[in-house]
């Protein structure tokens, strides 16, 4: 299982970028936010979707991340150079880490896309193919699948909740930078149900 942070280091062709941190409290349940700005870059990325080319990092884009403690839902939202919200990508993980200077999880390679007001399923077989080479076990498998039911499930029903969540936080941090001090703690009140729990 590959493991990946809110620094997204992984993504190679960010040449420059900035990335600004705020904690966030939902309920009882705290976490971490952050909005990493695209200042430049090696070249542009771009997804399809329902025959649509969607580009989802360019200069000037900026990508808000949400991730709860513990939680096994790792929100990834993105924003075109105008603000624009474009798509939210879910990773499903082993239970996120937040209680550290940079927040981490352990990728279980299936995924959720929000796009266009519909919830689609991804990269179920890199999952299957984790299962049939041994790289996972059965019932880190069998958990993966119950988690991602329950991720779908709450996406359904809280689809239009979700996007609002992720367009507000964008909108707070986008004009802060990464020296400012004493940045707001983010209340979570739009989503009072966002306890994507890990149940393993």
């Amino acid at each position: 299982m590959r493991r990946k942070d809110m620094n997204r280091d992984e993504w190679k062709q960010f040449l420059q970028k900035e990335l600004i941190y705020a904690e966030c409290q939902c309920n009882e349940h705290a976490g971490k936010a952050s909005l990493l700005k695209i200042l430049d870059l090696s070249e542009l990325f771009a997804a399809v979707f329902h025959d649509n080319k969607m580009i989802l990092a360019d200069l000037n884009y900026s990508w808000v991340q949400l991730a709860m403690d513990n939680d096994f839902a790792w929100f990834t939202a993105m924003f075109d150079e105008c603000g624009r919200f474009l798509q939210i990508y879910i990773d499903v993980t082993d239970g996120n880490r937040t209680d550290c200077e940079v927040p981490y999880f352990h990728d279980l390679f299936l995924d959720y896309v929000i796009c266009e007001n519909e919830v689609e399923e991804l990269d179920r077989y890199e999952l299957e193919d984790a299962r049939q080479s041994g790289l996972i076990e059965e019932e880190t498998y069998k958990a993966v699948c119950r988690h991602g039911e329950m991720i779908r499930e709450y996406l359904n029903e809280h689809l239009d909740e979700v996007i609002r969540l992720m367009q507000e936080i964008h909108d707070i941090l986008i004009p802060c930078d990464a020296e400012m001090k004493n940045l707001p703690k983010l209340q979570i009140e739009t989503v009072p149900q966002l306890r994507i729990r890990r149940k393993i």
